[in-house]
């Protein structure tokens, strides 16, 4: 406050302060109130709390005196009385407030994010999906709804869970997709899914086995040619299989639409020709190709042998 003097005051003398209570209450203004007491212009005293007595009521006041202390520090002491039927009480209370800087880490604001995953054919709802957004995850209701109610700003990548979908169905964008949640606002995806097509078939090479003293016709031998590369080429998507030790490849999980199947001519004999060179396929939703079959037949060729010297 200035001086030590005053510091014993506010500890110790609470007569006085009871004192400034009832100048307080009688209407003493404060620069009497401060030339009494030897409080200087930078102690204020406040009333907080008041009610006057009634009729079986409690006369109650609560007031505060304020110094302000160097630093943006201060020094409150708080007196709170209170009066009625059964006597009168009076508590004080001295404080030391310290301001405190205390650096914080700011948070950008929150985007959400919302969607509906539906089956593109019949527009109806996929519950119990999981769709997942960094860390968090959710399931679409009865409705196929999902909601993500705070998301940091900036890309975030989402995804679905395919085996939540069921035994083939797909969805019909490119998942996982990178999307920009904006601070304070809400960001929408539906995400359509559809039955998967599927394309079988097998890479044979065909020989021809000539029976001897048989006076039988040629007769073909189709045998599977294991190890061969197959390219699927779809509107967005190009996969690639290789035939398994019987020749057999499949294509699994493919969306509706034209897709193109064919092997890469340079893994065959060059004295072989491929029947045939390639096929194409328009898919529709549910659609399951099995003869999607390449045979490799031996180029028959001229043998010219010469005598030697």
């Amino acid at each position: 406050m200035g001086n030590c003097s005053t510091l014993s005051i506010l500890g110790a003398r609470t007569e006085l302060w009871k004192e400034v209570y009832l100048a307080v209450h009688s209407g003493t203004s404060r620069s009497a109130v401060a030339e009494k007491y030897g409080i200087s212009e930078r102690t204020v005293y406040r009333i907080l709390e008041r009610t006057d007595a009634r009729a079986g009521s409690v006369n109650w006041i609560r007031t505060e005196v304020l110094h302000r202390l160097p630093g943006g520090r201060s020094l409150v002491f708080n007196l709170q009385r209170q009066s009625g039927n059964f006597g009168t009480d009076l508590s004080t209370a001295l404080e030391l407030r310290i301001p405190l800087s205390i650096p914080m880490k700011w948070f950008p604001k929150a985007g959400c994010l919302r969607g509906r995953v539906y089956d593109s054919d019949t527009g109806s709802a996929k519950e119990g999906v999981l769709v997942s957004v960094g860390s968090e995850k959710v399931a679409t209701d009865a409705e196929g709804w999902f909601f993500f109610p705070s998301l940091n700003p900036g890309d975030q990548q989402l995804a679905i869970d395919l085996a939540s979908l069921g035994i083939g169905t797909i969805p019909l964008i490119a998942l996982p997709q990178t999307l920009q949640i904006i601070s304070g606002e809400t960001s929408f995806l539906d995400i359509p899914v559809v039955r998967s097509c599927e394309i079988r078939g097998r890479v044979r090479r065909t020989t021809t086995d000539t029976k001897q003293n048989s006076g039988q016709e040629e007769s073909p031998q189709a045998l599977g040619f294991p190890g061969i590369l197959v390219t699927a080429t779809g509107e967005t998507l190009r996969l690639q299989r290789l035939t398994d030790s019987r020749g057999y490849f499949t294509f699994a999980g493919l969306s509706p639409g034209k897709w193109q199947v064919t092997l890469a001519v340079g893994q065959l004999h060059e004295f072989s020709q491929l029947i045939p060179p390639s096929y194409e396929f328009e898919l529709k939703p549910g659609v399951r190709i099995d003869n999607a079959d390449f045979d490799v037949v031996p180029v028959e060729r001229e043998v010219v042998v010469t005598a030697g010297k």
